[in-house]
């Protein structure tokens, strides 16, 4: 690529899609014209990130990241709680929304919006994870986790009243 070029013309193979050679030919690309528009961050020639070139990158991210979150919520919401779980997941995708728009306007910008997304995802994997020890115990074990750990907090309902 020359400098300060950004056009990038993937060929297309007879059924539309990108062939091996040109994806891997493209992906190279990409990664120069993202390394040339650091390098000249400040210089005033950044117009290849705010021409889209960033904004394919951070697509690309996100989804890369989606089946992972999908299947990650769904054990969760299935394994442990629907409304943590929905809660989770919609603050997941907005931290994607964010790295999204951070990344097409910055390669910083995209730095805050990543680590909440990550620690979102995180909080998942451990509702999913506690959901699953939780039903592994009452089949296997005939041992309610939750039950046990609200008589042991002292969450139990008197018997006179509801809450």
């Amino acid at each position: 690529l020359k400098s300060g070029s950004c056009r990038l013309s993937p060929e297309l193979t007879p059924n539309g899609r990108l062939s091996q050679r040109n994806s891997l030919h493209l992906n190279t690309r990409l990664k120069g014209e993202s390394l040339l528009a650091r390098r000249h961050a400040g210089s005033g020639s950044t117009h290849c990130r705010s021409n889209g070139v960033g904004r394919v990158r951070a697509r690309a991210n996100c989804s890369e990241y989606f089946p992972i979150f999908i299947i990650i919520l769904w054990v969760s919401g299935l394994f442990f709680s629907q409304g943590l779980s929905a809660l989770c997941g919609l603050l997941y995708l907005y931290g994607r929304y964010q790295y999204f728009r951070g990344y097409a306007k910055s390669a910083h910008g995209r730095l805050a919006p990543l680590y909440f997304s990550a620690k979102v995802l995180w909080v998942l994997i451990g509702f999913s994870a506690l959901g699953i020890l939780g039903s592994m115990c009452r089949f296997y074990l005939d041992l309610d986790l939750k039950q046990l750990a609200s008589s042991v907090l002292d969450l139990t309902e008197e018997e006179g009243g509801g809450l």
